[in-house]
């Protein structure tokens, strides 16, 4: 009986050893992220961090409102969904419930050091198709962790959704640029926690 009481606290302890760089700080709220690993390198990412208020409902076509701060520690292990938009405007096929109008999230990921020492360039990476088309989830998540987070680079990269075609560019308020504002609020939490 000794044994085994032995064997599951040895098993409890494994589970609940966690690396601290999983959990950060930043001017919003504490989020988790995950370990990725590719060949050679692993890294960290903090996957669908929200940046904005979602845009749904009465700040459907207006500028985009600061997040507010939460709660407890956000989950930030997946992309979240893409921005809602066109699928016949790219050859990628993308299923319709992969989008989503609630999608002002980034993504971070970056090498041990650069969470540890920082002093990383970062990448801020604003992802093409027109304004109208693809999103975040179309790069591979072990496949940035293994071209920017090697011991040879250490840089941090950045991207994030935007509101795309006539959810981004249809504006009620016509003293305001949507799409810049979006990208500015994102950049804008970037420099708040480049240090974090």
């Amino acid at each position: 009986m000794l044994s085994v009481v032995a064997l599951l606290s040895s098993i409890v302890a494994v589970f609940c050893v966690e690396d601290d760089l999983l959990i950060r700080q930043l001017s919003l709220g504490a989020v988790h992220g995950r370990i990725l690993s590719a060949p050679n390198v692993t890294g960290y990412a903090f996957q669908g961090i929200p940046y904005a208020e979602p845009p749904i409902g009465g700040l459907r076509f207006m500028a985009p409102q600061p997040k507010n701060h939460w709660d407890g520690v956000l989950e930030t292990k997946a992309y979240r969904k893409d921005c809602m938009w066109n699928t016949s405007a790219s050859p990628a096929h993308v299923p319709y419930d992969q989008l989503s109008e609630d999608c002002l999230y980034l993504n971070i990921f970056s090498s041990e050091k650069c969470l540890k020492e920082g002093n990383c360039s970062v990448v801020f990476f604003i992802h093409g198709g027109a304004w109208r088309s693809e999103g975040p989830s179309f790069f591979k998540a072990e496949t940035l962790i293994e071209n920017f987070a090697s011991e040879e680079r250490n840089i941090v990269f950045v991207n994030f959704a935007y509101r795309l075609g006539f959810l981004g560019l249809v504006n009620l308020a016509p003293e305001i640029e949507l799409l810049s504002t979006v990208q500015n609020l994102a950049l804008h939490g970037m420099d708040q926690n480049k240090d974090g």
